[in-house]
This record gives C-alpha cells, sequence and structure tokens, in this order.
C-alpha cells in the first residue's frame, strides 16, 4: 500500500489562536503532511518564492492584506499554487468574490472541523493539479479521472452526447454511466434546471467566442437522480473543433457547490434579517419602502409607514431578565406578520422598534384600521417561561404621498 504523499502547507495567519487551531486540526486528520506559518502577506509572499508548497492557507484580514488583490498576488506568485480563504463571518461576501477572482475555496472561521479542512485541501489540491496536468498524458487522465472529487467529462456540442464521463457522477449526482449515456442526446431537457435551459443560449455562445485553451465558468442546477436539484460549478474548454473552426467537444470539470450556494444564501439573508426574529432589517426595510412608493405612485394608490415602539420593553428586559425579551421581540413579530397582508412589510429596526408597510393602500383609513388591531393584539399577555408579561405599543402613522415622498421622510415624520 503507498503512502500518501506529505503536502507541504503554508498557512498565512496572524492570529496565535487561529493558527493553533489550524495546526491541530490537520494533526488529528489523516493527512500527512509539513506546515509553514507566516503572519503577515509579504511574509507569505516571501515564502512561496523560496519554496514549493501544494496549498496556501489565507486569512484575508492579515494587517498588511490589500484585500481582494491579495489573491491576486498570491496566485501571480505561484500561479500553480491553490490557495483555500479563511475568513470571518463578516468578510463572506469578500471571501465569495475571492473565489471568482482564482481562490479555490473558502473556509468560515468558526465553522471549520478537521474534515472540512481536509476535505478543502484534497479538493484544492487536486483541482489545481486536474487543471495543470491534464493533458499530460492519457496515463494521467486515466489514473485521475477515476479517484477526483469532481465530475470529468467530455460532451459533444453537436450531438448532444455525453462521450465520456467518470465513476464520480455516481457519486455526485446519483447517475451511473449507463444512465448518462441513455439520457443523450435530450440531455439538457432531462439534467437542467428550466431557468438554466433558458441561460443556454448564452453558455453556447460563450463556447463559440472562447479561445483554445480558454476555461469557460459557469454555475447551474442539474437534476440529482433522487430528483433533488444540485449546483455544481463547471470548468469547461473546447476540446476538438469542426473543420470550420467551430467548438465540437468540450472537456470540463464540474464540482458541487451546493452547500457553497446555501451558504451565500444564508450570508445574504443575514445580510438583510434580522437575526432575532428573521424580520427584514433597516437596510431591506428601505428598499421594500421603496418598492411600495413606486408602485403606489405608478398605480395611483397610497402607501403607509407605521413606526411603532415598545412602551415598557426595558421593564421586561430589566426585571424578567434578556431571554424573556428576547421571547417577547419573537412572539411580537409573530403577531405582527398576522395583522398584516402577504404582501405588507413588518421589519425590526432596533432593540424595541418596527415597523410596518402597507403596500397599496387604496382607503386613507386602512392604516388607522390596522394600527387598531396590531394594538389589540399586543394587548393580549406575553406567556414567556411562564411568566405573563405584558407589552404595549405605541404606533406613529405616515402617509404617501401626503406625509412624505421617501423612506427617510416618512420613517421620520410621525416616529412615536
Amino acid at each position: 500500500m503507498m503512502t500518501p504523499k506529505k503536502l507541504h502547507i503554508l498557512l498565512i495567519e496572524d492570529n496565535p489562536g487561529d493558527a493553533m487551531l489550524i495546526e491541530v486540526m490537520l494533526a488529528e486528520s489523516s493527512l500527512p503532511f509539513s506546515l509553514d506559518h507566516a503572519t503577515f502577506l509579504y511574509e507569505g509572499i516571501e515564502r512561496l518564492g523560496q519554496e514549493d508548497f501544494d496549498v496556501v492557507l489565507l486569512d484575508i484580514g492579515l494587517p498588511d492584506s490589500s484585500g481582494l488583490d491579495s489573491i491576486v498576488e498570491l496566485i501571480n506568485k505561484s500561479p500553480v499554487t491553490p490557495v483555500v480563504m479563511l475568513t470571518g463571518l463578516d468578510d463572506e461576501e469578500a471571501a465569495i468574490s475571492a473565489l471568482r477572482m482564482g481562490a479555490q475555496d473558502y473556509l468560515v472561521k468558526g465553522r471549520i472541523n478537521s474534515g472540512a479542512l481536509l476535505r478543502s485541501i484534497r479538493y484544492a489540491v487536486e483541482r489545481k493539479r486536474v487543471e495543470e496536468h491534464l493533458w499530460s498524458s492519457r496515463q494521467f487522465i486515466q489514473s485521475v479521472t477515476e479517484s477526483t472529487p469532481n465530475i470529468i467529462y467530455v460532451f459533444d456540442l453537436i450531438s448532444n452526447h455525453v462521450v465520456y464521463v467518470n465513476h464520480t457522477v455516481r457519486d455526485m449526482l446519483g447517475y451511473d454511466i449507463d444512465d448518462i449515456e441513455e439520457l443523450s442526446p435530450h440531455i439538457y431537457e432531462r439534467l437542467l434546471h428550466p431557468d438554466e435551459i433558458l441561460r443556454l443560449p448564452e453558455l453556447l455562445e460563450r463556447y463559440e467566442t472562447a479561445g483554445d485553451g480558454v476555461i469557460v465558468e459557469t454555475e447551474l442546477r442539474v437534476k440529482h437522480a433522487n430528483g433533488q436539484w444540485r449546483w455544481l460549478n463547471t470548468r469547461d474548454v473546447v476540446f476538438t473543433r469542426t473543420a470550420e473552426g467551430r467548438p465540437r467537444q468540450i472537456l470540463g470539470t464540474a464540482q458541487d457547490i451546493t452547500e457553497r450556494k446555501y451558504m451565500e444564501d444564508a450570508v445574504r439573508h443575514f445580510a438583510y434579517h434580522d437575526s432575532l426574529t428573521n424580520l427584514p432589517n433597516r437596510r431591506l426595510l428601505t428598499d421594500r419602502i421603496r418598492l411600495a412608493l413606486t408602485q403606489a405612485s405608478r398605480e395611483g394608490h397610497k402607501a403607509a409607514v407605521l413606526c411603532m415602539d415598545l412602551d415598557n420593553f426595558k421593564e421586561i428586559n430589566d426585571g424578567f431578565g434578556h431571554e424573556a425579551g428576547d421571547g417577547v421581540l419573537r412572539e411580537v413579530a409573530r403577531r405582527l406578520k398576522a395583522c398584516l397582508r402577504e404582501s405588507d412589510t413588518v421589519a425590526r429596526t432596533g432593540g424595541d422598534e418596527f415597523v410596518v408597510v402597507l403596500h397599496k393602500t387604496v382607503q386613507e383609513e386602512a392604516p388607522a384600521i390596522i394600527a387598531e388591531k396590531i394594538i389589540s393584539s399586543l394587548h393580549e399577555p406575553f406567556i414567556i417561561n411562564s411568566h405573563s408579561l405584558s407589552c404595549t405599543t405605541s404606533i406613529g402613522i405616515s402617509l404617501y404621498p401626503v406625509d412624505g415622498a421617501d423612506s427617510e421622510t416618512l420613517l421620520r415624520k410621525h416616529t412615536p
């Protein structure tokens, strides 16, 4: 049995605690490795110029980091060395952008375990190796394609036929190779999500304009054999051409990025929603008000903004603790949503502050009626941890276009 190759890993991390945690996780894994540690970006770049590394683990928040440009600097210094991003939750958006700039993967600090770290390193090293050496020999292709964690395929664009696919397709999508062959030549309709089929002409046009060796990368949804949709990241090159020079076959790799897409969605949701109540936050509220005003102006309706403060919330927090206060806020959110239409918006903008946006308000008295409904709903006791708590509210009402024509004015006009 062959001993796995020892990986030479460069960790660029300025936080001693995080660096130690990474080293412990690597030691807990089955991965043979040697680890070099740099605390500044410039040190890491110098090391890359002096030694060969199999993978770089890069903290995006280094003291001398230049943001996304630091990824470019590393790749320019050593194009053959894959980079895995280490980031805090606040850096998610930057990390997602970094993937598009050449980073192979990213891991979120606080959510890393040894298994995830090992998988990420192995993926980064393996994918980079496939990209750099796939063309070297037929024997190399045969050995790598059946061991890589990614699907590797050759697809004929003219006959819509899968010429070759490795066995990873079974692990990733649940299909045997024979199943894939049977899907041709209707593979687009059978496998692609309807939205991806609409984008298909654009993708095919990219193959037409791509030069030899140019990677065409895209993200698309593909149907698993169990009926679920999986997100794949595909990287293709034109493999053969017709006598006229048009693309005939493409050679590509496909990586399952479903979990990453879910995380991106979660990050986007977190950016626009209150973490306690899951209601829209002030950022999303502003967009919703603008939408309501645009619709009202276009259709000749009114729109209303109701600004609310909970009158005795501080007493609940002080007397029964923050856990009880959080329970009240969550229940307030639930009751507010129950008072509104699906088309309306309720947002939490502060500790005990909520805002309601009434879209398409036809009757001028409707906001006052809704306000009374809310007051009545919140008048009912809140049963939190066996305590019966009372929490009333004050509501200020602003009406578009009478009280203002923009979100800031309407939010400020009748704040209670």
